[in-house]
């Protein structure tokens, strides 16, 4: 009898050491089943990253072996979470058989707990793998990212440098179309005029062959044309005395008379007013509608000192709260002609340029989101060194210009088809545009 208790209480024991021992095995299960959730949603989260990444690998092909090492990482961990989730699964069925069988079965369930330490451990090493994977991915992508960048900005320093030699190889030419040898001193004397390119050097040069034909007549005197290579040479030719007389935006006059007191004589007249409007532009099939829509879009302006292409249209977007920072990209391309070819041709989101430089584009898909206020109209300077006979005479000369005069129609819209006449000009008249160079830096 005595030992029939002693077995008893002996197998007593033995079921409850079991039942402790399936508690932890339970308890082990159940974390092991949470952690393979865990390694599930993992691993659907690890496969949309791989969606990105692949895509990502089909527009740069240089990063493919990165890649491709981070992904065999990957699949190393996902074989071996799977095998550890397959083996945990058939140790649960094990230690589930094993309950029925007590007398064998604490041997059997501290090897199993043993073998579940063991899984836990290859589960932990593979998201070991995975870790070390996506930080590879995470890398891949990061220096993807940063490709299209540099691409970009290489490929409009190109473009910006042919673009450079174009103009540099029109200039060339058209100096070259002119080159003669003076035959005497008094053919030698020429008075030059100077012009901003607001186009090509050839284009500006057929533009004024008409007036610069009209003011040697009424000079007396022969007078040769010369096409600036920029706006800051413009100024500085006038300035100097390499030119005489030259056709100037407002912020060059701005400019030149600050650094060389060079003197305004007279204004356009553009449909018989003194000045003209500024125009922001974008595609008519694109994403910008409105001012405020180019905030973090890419945006093409002319020449640093353009009127028209930089102060006015920087100033819009100052006034519609987008400095230069909130753009995702902008670049100064010189011409007028050269910025709207840029927005169309999908190289920028929009542009600013003068109003007749973007009403020419609007029937070839160029559309115009806003307009500026009146700007003071081009103008036409002297040196201030010239003697003042001539200064008289040319401003004279000038203010007969009209449409009124034989051959005024032709000569006036050679320069621009809304040109009607010239007026008197003063240098308060440009105090408008001096404010907005100050606001940004020019001045």
């Amino acid at each position: 009898m005595g030992d029939g208790l002693k077995t008893v209480e002996e197998g007593a024991r033995l079921s409850r050491e079991s039942k402790n021992a399936l508690q932890k095995i339970i308890g082990s299960s159940r974390k092991s089943t949470e952690m393979a959730s865990y390694i599930e949603n993992a691993t659907s989260e690890q496969t949309k990253g791989i969606r990105f990444v692949t895509d990502a690998m089909e527009k740069v092909k240089d990063m493919i072996g990165q890649i491709a090492r981070a992904t065999t990482e990957q699949t190393r961990g996902t074989t071996l979470m799977i095998a550890a989730s397959e083996k945990i699964r058939d140790i649960t069925k094990h230690v589930k058989n094993s309950t029925f069988e007590q007398a064998s079965g604490g041997k059997q369930i501290n090897k199993a707990v043993e073998d579940v330490s063991v899984r836990i451990r290859e589960i932990s090493d593979s998201l070991g793998e995975q870790k070390k994977g996506s930080a590879s991915i995470v890398s891949a992508i990061e220096k993807i990212r940063d490709i299209p960048e540099k691409n970009r900005t290489g490929a409009f320093s190109m473009n910006r440098s042919l673009r450079n030699l174009l103009k540099d190889a029109d200039l060339l030419m058209t100096e070259l179309s002119k080159f003669r040898f003076a035959a005497s001193e008094k053919e030698a004397a020429v008075l030059k005029m100077g012009v901003v390119p607001l186009e090509s050097p050839s284009e500006m040069y057929k533009k004024f062959t008409p007036i610069s034909h009209y003011l040697a007549e009424k000079l007396g005197k022969h007078l040769d044309l010369k096409i600036a290579v920029n706006f800051s040479e413009a100024c500085k030719e006038i300035g100097t005395g390499i030119t005489n007389i030259c056709y100037m935006t407002p912020s060059t006059y701005i400019e030149a008379h600050v650094k060389y007191d060079v003197e305004i004589l007279v204004k356009a007249l553009r449909k018989g007013k003194p000045f003209h409007r500024a125009a922001i532009i974008a595609r008519e099939n694109g994403k910008i509608n409105n001012i405020e829509d180019i905030k973090g879009h890419s945006f093409a302006f002319g020449d640093e000192r353009s009127t028209s292409s930089h102060i006015v249209p920087r100033a819009m977007l100052m006034e519609a709260g987008i400095d230069l920072k909130d753009l995702s990209f902008y670049d100064y391309l010189g011409q007028h002609d050269d910025v709207v070819k840029a927005v169309l041709g999908g190289e920028f989101d929009a542009g600013g340029v003068m109003e007749s430089a973007a009403e020419k584009f609007t029937a070839q898909g160029l559309k115009i989101i806003k307009y500026s206020l009146d700007i003071p109209e081009f103008n036409i300077c002297v040196n201030k060194d010239l003697p003042e006979d001539e200064k008289v005479m040319i401003k004279h000369a000038l203010l007969e210009l009209d449409e009124g005069i034989a051959g005024g129609s032709e000569i006036l819209h050679a320069i621009s088809r809304d040109y009607t006449g010239l007026t008197d000009a003063s240098d308060s008249d440009y105090d408008v545009i001096r404010e907005m160079m100050r606001r940004i830096g020019l001045l």
